[in-house]
């Protein structure tokens, strides 16, 4: 199934009416359904409603959740070509020594202690070091 089916699919659910529109009310039980306040509708209408009516028609959601992924794919391409540049020494793990030269490298301040807790913060594994995927938790929770 392609992007675009599996796109034109979730729209057609969340559209309970039928109308071909999400509305505030659709959109605010969809988001509680995924955990999240119905009050963040408005958040998601500013961000898909194109042309300004205070709805959101099925080209609209589909023109957004595109334009959504494609950011996403450049930030994930972007975010793994960061990782490499940082692992210097390619072992797929990024060390504090690693992190605080690259660090320095961009002029950014920052205590070496700091760095450290950022380590001992995101290493599931407990080797010191961050994997890509503890980056990527670490670039979270900092974001």
């Amino acid at each position: 199934m392609d992007l675009l089916h599996v796109l034109e699919e979730e729209f057609n659910s969340v559209d309970t009416d039928k109308d071909g529109f999400l509305n505030k009310a659709e959109i605010g039980t969809c988001l509680e359904k995924f955990g999240f306040k119905k009050e963040r509708a408005a958040e998601f209408i500013k961000v898909f409603d194109l042309n300004k009516d205070g709805k959101i028609s099925k080209d609209e959601f589909m023109k957004a959740a595109q334009k959504k992924i494609a950011d996403r794919e450049i930030s994930c391409a972007w975010l793994r070509r960061t990782f490499r540049t940082i692992d210097k020494d390619r072992s797929g793990k990024l060390s504090a020594k690693e992190l605080k030269d690259f660090l320095q490298s961009q002029h950014n301040f920052i205590f070496p202690s700091a760095v450290d807790q950022w380590i001992e913060d995101n290493d599931r594994d407990g080797d010191k070091e961050l994997s890509y995927e503890e980056f990527l938790g670490f670039v979270k929770n900092i974001l």
